[in-house]
């Protein structure tokens, strides 16, 4: 499962700044049909409005695909799309 460290980002962007709020994703993970395909751990560097892309192979129409985070003030949450 590939896994950002501290110099690289989830999906090949780049991060830009700290968010004035300190706010900060801290672990991103992105799920097909309930499988982790993508996790990665962020930093204070990540965008504020991040745009991040990848490509999911073998996926088909009806499966779940399931982005997930938790952030630096100990919330989560998450978003779930069936694929088309």
């Amino acid at each position: 499962m590939p896994r950002s460290g501290s110099g690289a980002d989830v999906g090949g962007c780049h991060r830009v700044r700290s968010d004035p709020s300190g706010l900060i994703i801290e672990e991103l993970v992105v799920a097909l049909n309930g499988k982790p395909i993508i996790q990665g751990d962020c930093s204070p560097g990540l965008a504020r409005n991040p745009y991040l892309m990848f490509r999911v192979r073998g996926a088909m129409p009806g499966d779940t695909l399931r982005l997930s985070w938790k952030d630096s003030h100990g919330a989560s949450d998450s978003h779930e799309v069936a694929l088309a």
